[in-house]
């Protein structure tokens, strides 16, 4: 993805169509992943910080992510076809990271 690349996120309203939500949802579970790869265990286990460059990315994913939604349904897009082709586009991603892994399980369930 060439936002990916730049570093620079994609904004769902910046977005006129579904394929377009799907990149953005591309760019959002690539973003996941590399913020949870990063995360000490600790933090899951026990009360240690995260630190705030992580926990601002965190932030801007979910706002992100609730903005892709409502985008969704500003266009009258089927979330059910979005994921999936957020799902296909994705289906490469792997981490050797426990908790990536738990990710993208997560992702791919759907749980």
């Amino acid at each position: 993805l060439a936002a990916a690349c730049t570093g620079t996120p994609t904004e769902p309203e910046d977005v006129d169509d579904c394929a377009g939500l799907a990149a953005v949802g591309v760019e959002l579970v690539e973003g996941y992943l590399d913020v949870v790869e990063q995360l000490d265990v600790r933090v899951f286990t026990s009360d240690a910080p995260i630190s705030e460059d992580l926990e601002e990315e965190l932030v801007d994913l979910d706002r992100r992510s609730v903005d892709l939604d409502g985008r969704m349904q500003v266009l009258g897009c089927d979330p059910v076809d979005v994921r999936t082709e957020i799902l296909d586009r994705t289906a490469g991603l792997e981490s050797e990271d426990l908790i990536g892994r738990i990710l993208l399980r997560f992702v791919r369930d759907g749980s």
